[in-house]
Order: structure tokens, then C-alpha cells, then sequence
């Protein structure tokens, strides 16, 4: 397997999501960008349905197979709730769209019922974004709530 486009993660992700190799499930991913981790789960992720949405055209390519990518911004609670309404769950989801806090919340505001695992990727951003010091800045997100796991990378 093929981590580079998750390299920074790839310690966390390989025994994450070992338990979904050769399952049938959804996967949602927010934020598609190039589309370099949606080659990526569709290949680690053959029997599953992977879904991408982004804000921007360019980011929106044509998959063939098992990969469906929409425009949607993540935090459009109207599409949001239609998309996870038509799929009906997710196993996973992992939010990688504009790391900002109020993006994310929202998102995960209208998600987080649609989903088991909900991974969110660069949170440290918000704070360098903020000009804060990521290396000191506490993740702090009031709005998210029963988080089983926070890990800063």
C-alpha cells in the first residue's frame, strides 16, 4: 500500500483502519483537493464506497470504480444532510476540507450521527491560522463533544 498521500498519518491510519481492508462500507472524506487520498482509499479500500466533496471545481474529478466526489462545502448543512441521508452511514469519515474551527464544527455538527469514526485531520492549522503557536496550542473545539480519541501529530 501506497501511504504517500497520508504519510504524516500512516502510523495512525495502518492499524486504524486495518478492520476495513476487504469490507463493503462508505467512507467520507471532506476536503479532495488533488484527489491524491481518494486514489488512496479506493485502493486500500477496494470493496467500499468512497466519497470525496470539496468547495472548489478543480478539486472535483471523474473516479471511476468505487470513488464519487461532489461539490459541496462542508459547511452546507442542507447538502450535508441530503448526501448522508442518501448514503445512510458512514464508517468513516475524515475531514481534511478548510481546517477551520468553524468549518469543522459545522460539518461535524450535521455528521457526527451519520458516522462511527470521525477523524479530523490538522486541527493545529486553526491555531497557526489564528497566529497562534501550534506547538503550545491547546485543541480546543466547545462544539464537538464524546470525542473517544485527540491525537496531535
Amino acid at each position: 500500500m501506497d501511504w504517500n498521500a497520508k504519510k504524516e498519518y500512516s502510523h495512525i491510519y495502518k492499524p486504524l483502519f486495518k478492520p476495513f481492508e476487504n469490507k463493503e462500507f462508505n467512507l467520507l472524506e471532506i476536503g479532495v483537493w488533488l484527489g491524491h487520498s481518494m486514489i488512496l482509499w479506493s485502493k486500500l479500500f477496494p470493496k467500499a464506497q468512497i466519497y470525496g466533496i470539496d468547495t472548489q471545481p478543480s478539486s472535483i474529478h471523474y473516479y471511476a470504480g468505487n470513488v464519487t466526489t461532489y461539490l459541496i462545502n462542508q459547511c452546507d448543512k442542507k447538502e450535508l444532510t441530503r448526501l448522508a441521508e442518501n448514503v445512510g452511514k458512514f464508517e468513516i469519515i475524515i475531514d481534511d476540507g478548510s481546517h477551520q474551527r468553524s468549518d469543522i464544527e459545522a460539518s461535524y455538527a450535521v455528521l457526527k450521527n451519520y458516522t462511527n469514526l470521525y477523524i479530523i485531520e490538522d486541527v493545529m492549522n486553526d491555531a497557526w491560522n489564528m497566529g497562534g503557536d501550534w506547538e503550545k496550542h491547546t485543541v480546543d473545539f466547545p462544539k464537538i463533544k464524546n470525542v473517544g480519541l485527540w491525537i496531535k501529530l
